[in-house]
C-alpha cells in the first residue's frame, strides 16, 4: 500500500516518462503477489518491488523502450524461475515458481487511480486486467475495469461489454469471501487469468483483490505512540491517533494520517466505522496507561469486529482490567482478539523495541500467520493461491452456467 501511495503520487506530478510494473500472475512459490508493483524511469527504479530482486534488471532492460515514448505499447513478461533456461532468475533465490509481469506506461495505467479511489474510502475491490488479446485490437493490454464491494464500477470504454460477466464474478468472490479474501491476508491473492468473448475476439484478464491497507488506531499519547506511528507508516499502512486526555496535534505525530483529541464517545464517533470489511482492517493498541479511562475504552473497542485490540501494561494490570471490565459489563462476550500484554515476545524494553513487538504482532493477526520462525516451518513461504477451505466457485465454471 506504500507503493501504492508512490505511484499515484508520481502519476499525479508526471514530472518524467515512467514505466509501471506489475505481477499479474504467479504460480507455484514467489516473492510477491499479485498486485505488486514497481515504477521504473531512465534513472532505474522509483518505487516497490516485484521480486525478491531477481527479477528488477530484466524488467529495467525491458522497459526501456516503453520510455522512449507515448505511443509505445505495454508488454507481457513471463518468467519461469523452474526452468533450467531461466536459471539466472530462479537459482540461489528460493524462488520455485512463474510470474507473468505487465509493464505499461504510466500515463496510460488507469487503475492506479481506480485502485487508489477505493483505497481511500477504505473498499475492497477486484481488478480484471487485459494481460493478452485475440484477434481485437480496440483493447490494449493493460486496460482494466475495476469494481467495488459497493459496486462501484472504473473501466475502459472497451470493457463495456464485459461488464454484466465481470459485476457477477465479483459479487461471487466478495459473497464467498466474507469480511478479507483470503483469510485475512494483507497482500492481495488472486484467483487463475481467464478467458472472455469480446467483439470478434477475445482476451484474457487477470485478477487482483485490492483490500484496504491495515488501519492502526492508537490511543493515548504515551512514550510508545510516537515510535507506533513512525514504524506503522513505514509498513505502509493507515494510522491515526487519538487520546482523550491531552491535546495533541498533526505536528507530534507527523506520521499520522489523522490526530483526534476528545472525550472516548467522540472519537469513536468521528471514527465511523460503518463498514463490517474496514474494521476487519482495523487494529487498535491502547497505550493511555490509565487504568480508569481503559475500562470505558476497551469494553467499547471490545463490541468492535476488530481482528486486533492491543493493551499496554503488565500481565498483573491486564488480569485487573479485564475482572474490572467483566463487573461492570456483565454482557460483554468477545475477547479473542484482546492482547493484555500486547506485543511478541522480543525482549523489548525501549518504546522503540516496544512498538517493533507490538507491531508483529498485528502483523501476524492481521495475516492470520503464527509469528514462529520460518526456520522451524514446513511447506512454501509464500502462499499466492486461496487455501481450498476459501477458494470459490470455479471461476470457469461460473462463466459456463452463463452467470
Amino acid at each position: 500500500m506504500k507503493t501504492l501511495a508512490e505511484i499515484f503520487r508520481w502519476r499525479q506530478k508526471q514530472a518524467e516518462p515512467a514505466v509501471l510494473a506489475t505481477v499479474v500472475h504467479v504460480t507455484g512459490s514467489a516473492s510477491r503477489h499479485v498486485g505488486a508493483r514497481m515504477l521504473v524511469s531512465r534513472e532505474g527504479r522509483l518505487a516497490g518491488h516485484i521480486s525478491g530482486g531477481c527479477l528488477e534488471k530484466d524488467v529495467l532492460q525491458h522497459a526501456e523502450p516503453l520510455l522512449a515514448g507515448p505511443a509505445a505499447s505495454p508488454v507481457l513478461l513471463s518468467y519461469n524461475t523452474e526452468s533450467e533456461r531461466d536459471r539466472i532468475w530462479g537459482m540461489g533465490m528460493g524462488c520455485q515458481g512463474t510470474v507473468d509481469v505487465l509493464l505499461q506506461r504510466l500515463d496510460q495505467a488507469e487503475s492506479i487511480d481506480a485502485l487508489w479511489r477505493f483505497r481511500q474510502r477504505r473498499q475492497r475491490c477486484v481488478l480484471a486486467t487485459v494481460i493478452r488479446r485475440d484477434g481485437i485490437m480496440d483493447v490494449r493490454l493493460g486496460d482494466s475495469a475495476a469494481i467495488s464491494e459497493s459496486g462501484e464500477e472504473l473501466h475502459a470504454p472497451g470493457l463495456q461489454p464485459l461488464l454484466p460477466q465481470l459485476r457477477a464474478l465479483v459479487k461471487s468472490w466478495l459473497d464467498h469471501a466474507g469480511d478479507v479474501w483470503p483469510t485475512g491476508q494483507a497482500r492481495p491473492g488472486g484467483v487463475d487469468p481467464l478467458w472472455f468473448a469480446l467483439g470478434s475476439g477475445r482476451v484474457q484478464m487477470a485478477f487482483e483483490l485490492a483490500v484496504p491497507p491495515v488501519q492502526l488506531v492508537v490511543f493515548g499519547a504515551g512514550p510508545s505512540a510516537p515510535p507506533l506511528t513512525r514504524m506503522a507508516q513505514e509498513l505502509g499502512w493507515q494510522v491515526i491517533m487519538a487520546d482523550q486526555r491531552h491535546p495533541i496535534t498533526i505536528e507530534q505525530y507527523p506520521a499520522a494520517e489523522r490526530v483526534i483529541a476528545a472525550p472516548v464517545e467522540h472519537i469513536l464517533q468521528e471514527l465511523a466505522w460503518d463498514r463490517r470489511s474496514s474494521l476487519q482492517r482495523t487494529a487498535a493498541v491502547v497505550t493511555s496507561h490509565d487504568f480508569v479511562a481503559d475500562c470505558h475504552l476497551v469494553p467499547a473497542l471490545l463490541a468492535l469486529p476488530l481482528p486486533y485490540l492491543g493493551v499496554l501494561g503488565s500481565r498483573r494490570r491486564g488480569a485487573k482490567l479485564l475482572e474490572t471490565i467483566a463487573e461492570l459489563n456483565p454482557n460483554l462476550q468477545s475477547r479473542a482478539n484482546l492482547h493484555t500484554p500486547m506485543g511478541l515476545d522480543l525482549g523489548a524494553e525501549t518504546p522503540e523495541e516496544i512498538a517493533l513487538a507490538v507491531l508483529a504482532e498485528v502483523q501476524a493477526a492481521m495475516a492470520h500467520a503464527s509469528a514462529r520462525s520460518l526456520r522451524n516451518l514446513s511447506g512454501p513461504l509464500h502462499r499466492n493461491k486461496l487455501p481450498e477451505s476459501t477458494q470459490p466457485e470455479d471461476a470457469a465454471a461460473f462463466m459456463k452456467r452463463g452467470c
